[in-house]
């Protein structure tokens, strides 16, 4: 059944209950309506959804390239090629984590309160 023909059966319904005209298996009737349209409302909206991720992946996002190209550009400008060991540069990786941890360490290290 389709969302409009189940619209205009409640509708319908709707229209002899204010005539008085409606007994308790009609108004079972009703309220299994409204749920059918609860649930062709909700299936149209999952179609829609899914219509609109497969244009997504299929079109992209028209700002895509934009966003990636600026977070490219900010992580390479933010990355740690080197750093300056007793007056040389030196880009080891392993000699710039164990300097930037001890350049934290120092920065960071609790100092103790006498009292």
């Amino acid at each position: 059944m389709i969302k409009s023909s189940i619209v205009q059966e409640i509708e319908n319904f709707d229209r002899q209950d204010c005539n008085g005209q409606v007994g308790e298996s009609q108004r079972l009737a009703r309220t299994n309506l409204i749920r059918r349209l609860w649930e062709t409302d909700n299936k149209l909206e999952s179609l829609i959804r899914q219509k609109a991720r497969t244009n997504w992946f299929r079109y992209g996002d028209s700002c895509s390239s934009f966003v990636h190209s600026t977070l490219r550009w900010r992580r390479l400008r933010n990355e740690v090629k080197g750093v300056e060991v007793g007056g040389f540069w030196c880009e080891e990786p392993s000699t710039v984590r164990s300097e930037a941890k001890k350049l934290f360490e120092n920065r960071f290290k609790a100092t103790r309160i006498l009292g």
